[in-house]
């Protein structure tokens, strides 16, 4: 687990990812979402990168924020093969693989303003998941009055 107990890479259940996504529609306003079937974790930036487009701006120094929530999106097992090691700003380009998740989209932006480093993915990771806890509180708090 990570260092605010949320687990990491391939540890964190599948439904998490969906369950934010949810969130983000009401958050973003995006009722026009579709949601698909993904199983594949995506790290958006990657552990191997591709050499030839490689990018400092674009490349984590902490290796260990390779596995955390705020570098990882659920994507269908395609798009995950064709992102191969790309880089976070070749992957924001793909429009059609960013329409899959709304948190995808929210790291795609941010990589189209010039970086995806550790600052960014620490940015990111607290942000997701301080929606996840405020959702799972108000959810327990209307649970518990309902009884």
């Amino acid at each position: 687990t990570g260092p605010d107990g949320m687990a990491l890479g391939f540890a964190i259940p599948r439904i998490v990812f969906t369950y934010l996504d949810y969130l983000l529609v009401e958050e973003m306003n995006q009722w026009d979402f579709t949601f698909s079937y993904r199983t594949s974790v995506e790290h958006f930036s990657p552990g191997t990168e591709d050499i030839e487009h490689s990018s400092f701006a674009y490349r984590l120094e902490d290796p260990h924020l390779l596995d955390w929530f705020g570098n990882l999106a659920l994507v269908t097992v395609s798009t995950n093969s064709k992102f191969s090691n790309y880089l976070p700003a070749q992957k924001a380009n793909n429009h059609d693989a960013r329409r899959q998740s709304l948190k995808l989209e929210l790291m795609a932006r941010r990589a189209e303003t010039g970086s995806w480093n550790d600052a960014d993915v620490r940015t990111h990771h607290e942000e997701m998941v301080e929606l996840l806890r405020r959702a799972l509180a108000g959810e327990r708090a209307r649970s518990d009055s309902d009884i």
